[in-house]
């Protein structure tokens, strides 16, 4: 008696029918020409055949669908920078400088900073300015001296860090920002700024990105140096992603990558302050938004759902031979 093997598929995805084990042959029933000529997933029922094997009954054919791909460009946890200063005084002598007065700017206002020297003059009032710091000299100081009196007198100030070398001094704000540019008001120094930048913390921002046909739907937020608030958006997967205060866009992409790879739903790739994001499987998403992050998001592949192509129905004679196959 001849045994029969439950119905397979060959490797050109052919239906083939049960085969003789004596005679070693096959008996294909092709039905390539039946399938659509691309389609990414098919889907099979079975039913009960002779001694106990199951047989295919039918096959359902999709199309190839599209993974949804996403790049996102971070910046990092910028800290800021100081305003500064720049001073030149060579061959600025004492009795040029007596009473005259240039202008820095803390967190508060304008202050005046006046030269006094041998002690024989006065603060000069100045428009808009709410306090002034006097730079004692005497006449006999050079200029290399006036500038390590400069830096002193605006070191011992604790809105300024005066620095110097020779006859420069740079003076820079003691806090990060941005501030009006200090000028000069009639000393006839050489006043040069650098402007300062002012801090954008990551702290406590967030955006969201979606796994396919929307089934987990993540807020990633960041919590700065463990300062981080859940912000415990309703309907979304919240997850914090652990930075360090003025870490880098890179590191902002590490840490991030590190957090998505954990839910297992995407694939990632970094290439420098970009993270590349791809659906570990297809369907149709809602599109990553930067939300409060101020990252930039582009949706480089819109994720498509498969979509049903067509269906092959096979039937059987008693002993489990396909007798006709279909497409519906």
């Amino acid at each position: 008696m001849q045994k029969k093997s439950k119905t397979s598929l060959d490797y050109t995805n052919a239906i083939t029918s049960a085969h003789d084990e004596a005679e070693q042959a096959f008996n294909v029933i092709n039905t390539n020409t039946l399938l659509p000529a691309n389609f990414g997933k098919y889907e099979l029922s079975y039913i009960d055949g002779p001694d106990g094997f199951k047989l295919i009954k039918s096959a359902n054919y999709y199309s190839l669908g599209e993974y949804e791909k996403t790049k996102i460009t971070f910046h990092g946890d910028e800290l800021g920078t100081a305003h500064k200063t720049t001073l030149n005084l060579v061959n600025r002598t004492p009795e040029s400088l007596a009473g005259k007065s240039f202008v820095l700017y803390d967190d508060i206002g304008a202050v005046v900073v006046w030269f006094n020297v041998d002690f024989n003059n006065t603060a000069p009032s100045v428009d808009g300015s709410y306090r002034n710091i006097p730079i004692n000299i005497l006449s006999s100081h050079t200029h290399e001296i006036i500038a390590s009196k400069i830096a002193l007198a605006l070191s011992i100030d604790t809105k300024f860090i005066g620095v110097y070398t020779l006859s420069y001094v740079i003076i820079s704000s003691s806090s990060t920002g941005i501030k009006p540019d200090s000028y000069d008001i009639n000393t006839g120094l050489f006043v040069k700024n650098t402007a300062g930048t002012n801090p954008e913390s990551l702290n406590n921002k967030y955006f969201f990105i979606n796994s396919e046909n929307n089934s987990s739907q993540y807020c990633l937020y960041f919590s700065v140096n463990g300062n981080g608030v859940n912000p415990d958006i309703q309907g979304k997967i919240n997850l914090a992603v652990e930075i360090s205060a003025g870490c880098t866009a890179n590191a902002v992409a590490q840490a991030t990558r590190s957090i998505l790879d954990t839910t297992d739903k995407f694939i990632t790739n970094i290439d420098s302050d970009s993270l590349y994001v791809k659906n570990k499987l297809i369907g149709e998403t809602t599109s990553s938004t930067a939300e409060t992050s101020n990252f930039f998001i582009l949706i480089e592949n819109e994720g498509k759902n498969r979509e049903h192509l067509t269906t092959i129905i096979l039937n059987y004679d008693t002993q489990g031979n396909v007798i006709s196959v279909e497409k519906i």
